[in-house]
């Protein structure tokens, strides 16, 4: 054990002061997809206050809720696409083919499901029906949902091609063109509109950026177009993306329901602390996430390193995780005093419950990328469902008895269940023996 702790400190010398770091695809593209993922957010949080000074609360309201609703109609209309390009692209022949085939499939499925949306307004929105029944406004809503699940392809294509540098590009632009453009567009006019035009107007103009100056610098022949359109072709990758699609639907349950159990057992003001707690603690799990998906682009670029590449992501991924949670557990009183006094109560203790449930999911979240590479599918499928259903079965328990610490107590106790699960299972297929031997050589 002392061995394989000197091994792993020597490789992250190596990594960290001899510049390892930046020569190795695993880590620095995990690098930027986590970059990417935070400016994205950062970008995302200032448009929002923006918007909240220079627009009316109403317009603010209706917009954001417009906004949702349009990458609602991306989420349905994806069917999971990226998992399957990624795993796809690197073994494709005509890798230029693809990428144009996905575009015109989600293309076709966008508008398809925006137009059945708007339809039924209606039905299922009544409050949204006023001004999404306008001809216009409809047009723009089905225009800019194509835009965000485009760009979404689009973002799936540069990790697969292992440009992840790319994705973090692409949200600066986004993200620059919505603050650079509500300052005069609120001189305009002050309708949502507006405000949603420059909200969703950006992701279909970085799109078109992306297509024809990213995309060739590495494919240098490639043109966007219908050319290469084919459905055969897609078929297999149709079959795994569709399996992704379920299992990220049961893997992202909890963080979009505990939120619900939390107010609806303990009260408004405790969702606000389980909210910016749970904002605080995903930053740092963004770090085994990002390494998660680099190795799954790189397994399937090179799948005969993805034993090799798993062991380092895996005691890396828990290695800086590590550190990261030990910081949030110390730090976690000055930092939720940044969001106010309120939240220096019982936020400190979910924040440090919650961090160190973070730690324990690195074993789950890097097998993701190893069972997405293996297309090892129905078993990501059980985990995260397994997951799901103990996280808040618990949670509704334990919160009725505890208050917030049961909720941190109960996604802790998933955490541990599923990485036994998957502990268990790596054994059973023989594969173990690449996850807890030395790391690197």
């Amino acid at each position: 054990m002392i061995k394989e702790s000197n091994s792993v400190l020597k490789r992250f010398r190596e990594l960290i002061f001899k510049g390892a770091f930046f020569r190795e695809p695993l880590y620095t593209n995990a690098t930027y997809i986590w970059a990417s993922q935070v400016v994205r957010s950062a970008m995302s949080f200032a448009f929002w206050f923006l918007a909240a000074r220079l627009y009316p609360k109403e317009v603010v309201g209706f917009t954001g809720t417009v906004s949702s609703m349009m990458m609602l109609m991306g989420t349905l209309s994806f069917l999971g696409l990226g998992q399957g390009l990624i795993r796809f692209l690197p073994e494709s022949s005509k890798p230029q083919d693809l990428i144009n085939t996905s575009f015109r499939l989600v293309t076709l499925i966008c508008i398809l499901v925006a137009t059945v949306f708007l339809l039924g307004i209606n039905l299922w929105a009544p409050a949204m029906s006023g001004i999404l029944t306008d001809g216009l406004f409809g047009v723009l809503f089905v225009c800019l949902s194509l835009g965000y699940i485009l760009l979404e392809v689009l973002l799936s294509t540069f990790i697969a091609l292992r440009a992840a540098s790319n994705t973090l590009i692409i949200a600066l632009v986004v993200g620059g063109l919505r603050i650079g453009l509500i300052f005069p567009m609120s001189f305009i006019n002050r309708d949502a509109v507006f405000l949603f035009l420059v909200y969703g107007a950006p992701l279909f103009l970085t799109f078109l950026i992306g297509v024809i100056k990213l995309v060739p610098r590495s494919l240098p022949d490639y043109q966007l177009g219908w050319h290469g359109f084919s459905l055969n072709k897609i078929f297999p990758l149709l079959r795994y993306s569709f399996a992704n699609y379920m299992n990220n639907l049961l893997w992202m349950a909890p963080s979009r329901i505990l939120p619900l159990i939390v107010l609806n057992i303990l009260g408004d003001l405790s969702a606000a602390d389980f909210y910016i707690s749970w904002l605080l603690v995903n930053a740092v799990g963004m770090v085994p996430a990002s390494l998660s998906t680099s190795l799954f682009v790189e397994g399937s670029t090179e799948s005969d390193k993805l034993p090799e590449k798993s062991r380092r992501a895996l005691w890396s991924g828990l290695l800086v995780t590590g550190v990261c949670v030990a910081g949030l557990t110390i730090l976690a009183r000055p930092i939720l005093m940044i969001f106010g006094e309120d939240y220096t109560g019982k936020a400190i203790s979910l924040v440090r419950l919650l961090s160190f449930a973070v730690f324990i999911g690195v074993i789950p979240t890097i097998y993701t990328g190893i069972a997405r590479a293996k297309k090892w599918i129905g078993s990501l499928i059980g985990i995260s469902g397994l997951r799901a259903v103990v996280s808040m079965v618990t949670a509704i328990y334990l919160a009725t008895a505890y208050g917030l610490s049961g909720i941190g107590v109960a996604w802790i106790g998933a955490q541990i269940l599923v990485a036994g699960f998957v502990v268990i299972l790596m054994h059973r297929r023989r594969k173990m023996s690449f996850l807890i031997s030395k790391f690197g050589d």
